[in-house]
């Protein structure tokens, strides 16, 4: 299907503020909102998804960062946004991710997805897992924002930095994923057939 890039994806997490240095939701929520209007002003040409990933249990439920972050932007941005709250089919999460420009994402799962779907991704990291899979497997670890260590001062200036880059780099961004997904691909397929192979 050919890429439309109309979109770009964001899923914000619930559960993500309980690992930043404050560990404050109310400065969470004015940070993502940043990150928002940073993107809705740079790139008023494209919808902005909302998308929660995780909806259990309720204290997680990335619907309420959803919703929230909705209401605080719709009256200025109402005509660029799209809110998902809903369950969806992996498929239906997966076509928003290939027809985005890019994805941002306080889960890990879509921003796996996104590098699966050849798109770059810039990830909101609470745990060591992110630099396992992204950053090691996929050799993309320079799009991690590890919000465990980095202040909100901090944070801002990553992104934009990681916004900058993938506007410069976006043809260079994608080839290396491509090359990563290969190889990452290949070593699936080699694990499996030693698997298969065991007596």
């Amino acid at each position: 299907k050919e890429r439309s890039r109309e979109y770009i994806t964001y899923c914000p997490s619930e559960l993500i503020y309980r690992y930043t240095k404050d560990g404050n939701r109310k400065n969470w929520v004015v940070f993502n909102r940043f990150l928002l209007e940073t993107i809705l002003d740079r790139y008023p040409e494209k919808k902005l998804v909302l998308l929660a990933h995780v909806l259990r249990p309720e204290h997680a439920d990335d619907r309420i960062m959803v919703g929230e972050l909705y209401d605080l932007l719709s009256t200025r941005y109402k005509e660029q946004i799209l809110a998902e709250r809903g369950e969806m089919y992996p498929y239906e999460v997966r076509n928003y991710i290939q027809q985005s420009v890019f994805v941002v994402s306080g889960r890990m799962h879509p921003v796996i997805s996104s590098i699966q779907c050849g798109i770059p991704a810039i990830a909101l990291s609470y745990s060591s897992k992110y630099w396992g899979i992204i950053g090691e497997r996929y050799g993309l670890g320079e799009y991690i924002i590890d919000v465990r260590y980095l202040n909100y001062k901090e944070m801002k200036g990553r992104f934009i930095y990681l916004i900058n880059k993938i506007e410069d780099e976006y043809e260079q961004i994608e080839e290396k994923i491509k090359k990563n997904n290969t190889m990452a691909k290949k070593n699936i397929l080699s694990a499996l057939e030693e698997i298969r192979d065991l007596k």
